[in-house]
């Protein structure tokens, strides 16, 4: 018996569009992601942990005109902007957080109050370091606990490496300051002051970069591991 060939075509072009939507998803698309932010003071009393109120996961190869578009208004080399392209790189976004307090009986605990990444980063004097940990847990899997990935974010408060970034941004409005490994980065808006020569940077949203083939690189470091951590070791 023949087959309906209206019914046949239905199928196959059924079969196309399924296989266009697996290629245009990523491993990452599976996940869920929390990340923890330490703005690690040089007085460790003023140390600040947030906690991601949302994380937006883009792949580098979908938004390559836009990175490249970016990397004509920054500092980077469009070299170093090649590479990360072609690298099969997740990109994770964060620009809106929780804080994470600390009682006075020690006790952790993350406000249900969520702002918006707005802090002065430059100039200032008083950080050290900003610190990120990464965890996720699949999608599917909602009652799981988040893992901790191994791979670790760090960008340090180099006095001269900020001046170099500020001094490139003279004819534009967004910087983007990036660490050593080039994993980590911040968005800075830049914002005149009452004089026209004097400008502030505030940084806006944050983004880590990990390759795809570590997202399954998870250690033994629960949720409450990763917040002790930033307090008390970093």
């Amino acid at each position: 018996m023949s087959s309906n060939p209206r019914a046949r075509k239905q199928a196959i072009l059924q079969r196309l569009q399924n296989r266009l939507k697996l290629k245009s998803e990523s491993l990452a698309d599976h996940f869920e992601f929390i990340i923890y932010i330490g703005l690690i003071h040089k007085d460790p009393k003023k140390t600040q942990i947030y906690r991601s109120a949302d994380v937006q996961v883009l792949m580098n190869n979908r938004l390559e005109q836009q990175i490249l578009y970016k990397s004509q208004q920054s500092c980077k080399s469009v070299d170093d902007v090649n590479q990360l392209i072609n690298d099969d790189i997740v990109q994770l976004h964060v620009a809106s957080y929780n804080r994470v307090k600390q009682g006075d009986d020690n006790t952790i605990a993350v406000t249900n109050e969520t702002e918006s990444m707005d802090f002065r980063f430059w100039p200032r004097k008083d950080f050290e370091k900003l610190c990120c940990v990464v965890l996720s847990r699949w999608k599917h899997d909602v009652n799981a606990p988040f893992r901790c990935l191994q791979r670790k974010f760090s960008l340090s408060f180099v006095q001269e490496d900020v001046d170099n970034y500020t001094r490139c941004s003279k004819y534009v409005k967004d910087v983007f300051v990036g660490g050593e490994q080039d994993d980590i980065f911040i968005m800075l808006q830049k914002n005149k002051g009452r004089s026209s020569k004097k400008c502030a940077f505030r940084a806006k949203r944050l983004c880590v970069f990990l390759p795809q083939n570590q997202l399954t690189c998870w250690n033994s470091s629960s949720e409450s591991d990763v917040i002790d951590k930033l307090l008390f070791t970093l």
